[in-house]
């Protein structure tokens, strides 16, 4: 199956594959109105978004999508940037897609050669956004280095366009993950800031949990296109838990449940794994920054902060979790603890300053 699309628009090669199952699903079934849905959708809604995004007819859109790119004006995200290529070279994965990105000479050239940026709009690009950051009396460069440093980074991290991705979930799990792994405030904003990426701890657990079990050059090298450097089984399992989640529900999106990690969580966390103290002490502590975000929405643009909660924090075996805060917690904070951090029975704390997370992750990981 082919799709007539704008000459300007690139699609994926694995996200046309999936369209075209999904596609042919709807088809198959009789559901030609759904099939219609995502056909317009990924060919015509999202493109023209992200032409209208990059044409950014607004005045501060326009200042920051096609101001000359340069990273030495932006010193948190060239820092994002180094900390990704570090990561993306310890572990053998060619950082050429993400260089080539950058070599671009403005923002908008930077996210149009990255693997969603031939058919989708930046995300946190949108005009509410947009709105958002101008009220905050930035310079033209803080601006971008303040707001747009998590979301240049995440679309970075999916790497090059002609990969052969994980399923859907699973490549922005992993994606999510080594967002986090380059930049911690892409999901844990420092206090008094509010530029983190809405719900990202809940994709970026299950990207955690796969390198912890299967290590981070198996998975890094899994998120380039080279597949067979996970197990076979896992990869199989997960496409099915994929497959039949999108049946079951059949959302535009090819995600599954942001808020239920838990079905994924089983495929990797009964395997075999050794101690590795640094790793889980990095888990912990990510676990309790993840009770401690809180988010609202300004004008349509969501901002997450970070606040210490009022509610306990529940440290058990395998989770900690916490009461949902406001309306935007879809389902209340919970993150995935590996077996190796030895919880031996139920607790509640409440935690009276971010200062005391490393102590209490030492403290369960000494």
């Amino acid at each position: 199956m082919s799709f007539a699309r704008d000459s300007e628009v690139e699609m994926p090669a694995a996200l046309e594959r999936v369209l075209t199952r999904t596609i042919a699903f709807d088809r198959e079934h009789g559901d030609h109105a759904h099939a219609a849905q995502l056909l317009q959708h990924y060919t015509h809604t999202m493109p023209c978004m992200r032409i209208a995004q990059l044409a950014s007819a607004t005045s501060v859109g326009a200042k920051l999508m096609h101001a000359p790119f340069s990273l030495e004006k932006l010193p948190r995200m060239s820092l994002a940037v180094v900390r990704l290529l570090a990561t993306l070279d310890a572990c053998g994965v060619s950082p050429h897609g993400v260089q080539w990105a950058l070599d671009a000479p403005s923002l908008a050239q930077l996210h149009a050669r990255t693997y969603y940026g031939g058919c989708m709009p930046m995300l946190y690009a949108y005009p509410a956004d947009l709105a958002y950051f101008e009220s905050r009396g930035l310079s033209l460069y803080e601006t971008i280095d303040r707001y747009l440093t998590a979301p240049v980074i995440h679309e970075l991290c999916h790497l090059d366009r002609e990969r052969d991705a994980l399923c859907p979930h699973l490549d922005e799990c992993v994606a999510g993950w080594l967002g986090v792994h380059a930049w911690p405030e892409f999901a844990y904003p420092e206090p008094g800031h509010d530029d983190a990426l809405y719900a990202s701890p809940w994709l970026a657990q299950i990207g955690a949990a796969m390198v912890r079990v299967f290590g981070l050059q198996a998975v890094l090298r899994a998120h380039a296109g080279q597949l067979d450097a996970l197990p076979r089984d896992f990869l199989d399992a997960s496409e099915r838990l994929w497959w039949d989640g999108w049946v079951a529900k059949r959302p535009l999106h090819f995600l599954g449940d942001t808020f239920d990690p838990k079905p994924w969580l089983a495929l990797i966390c009964d395997r075999e794994i050794g101690e590795e103290r640094e790793w889980d002490r990095s888990i912990v502590e990510d676990a309790l920054r993840a009770m401690c975000l809180e988010t609202t929405q300004v004008g349509g643009s969501f901002r997450t902060r970070t606040v210490v909660p009022v509610a306990p924090i529940v440290i058990e075996p395998g989770s900690v979790s916490t009461a949902a805060k406001t309306a935007f917690d879809t389902a209340a904070p919970w993150y995935w603890l590996p077996r190796t951090v030895h919880v031996p029975a139920r607790r509640e704390l409440i935690l009276s300053s971010l200062d005391e997370i490393p102590a209490i992750a030492a403290s369960l990981v000494p």
